[in-house]
């Protein structure tokens, strides 16, 4: 997959479900440093542990 968002920074609200939990997926994989906002912390946690382990930069 093309890298179209290599080099850059993209703030996704909620975060840590649906989707704003695809957004953030889908930004990753297009190549962009991804900062994860939800209300709950425990979600939003978990969802940035799984897009970090999946980050192939």
């Amino acid at each position: 997959m093309a890298a179209r968002m290599a080099g850059r920074v993209a703030l996704v609200t909620g975060g840590g479900g649906g989707i704003g939990e695809a957004v953030g997926r889908l930004f990753v994989e297009e190549g962009a440093a991804v900062v994860l906002v939800d209300t709950d912390l425990r979600s939003g946690v978990t969802e940035a542990d799984v897009l970090a382990s999946n980050d192939t930069r």
